[in-house]
């Protein structure tokens, strides 16, 4: 998900389990559903699909990452391999 904000992609995510770090606001950078809403990712879906909802590529220039960085992305990989 930080990956596809940091790419400017919009998000398209569960409100609870999947938004953990906060960082997707509901149709300014994604797109929330309750867990189990299949009628309302369906709906997201087709309107995704269709253009007519769709999220303008300024919505992500206010988008605070805090603390991300790529090597810190790999330290953490790394020291999940011990683990395996």
């Amino acid at each position: 998900m930080v990956e596809a904000l940091l790419c400017k992609l919009p998000v398209i995510t569960t409100t609870h389990a999947g938004n953990v770090l906060g960082l997707v606001k509901d149709s300014k950078n994604g797109f929330l559903f309750l867990e189990k809403d299949v009628t309302r990712i369906t709906e997201l879906l087709k309107n995704i699909l269709s253009e007519t909802l769709f999220i303008s590529e300024e919505a992500f220039n206010s988008i605070e990452i805090p603390n991300f960085t790529l090597q810190k992305m790999v330290n953490e990989h790394l020291n999940l391999l011990p683990c395996i």
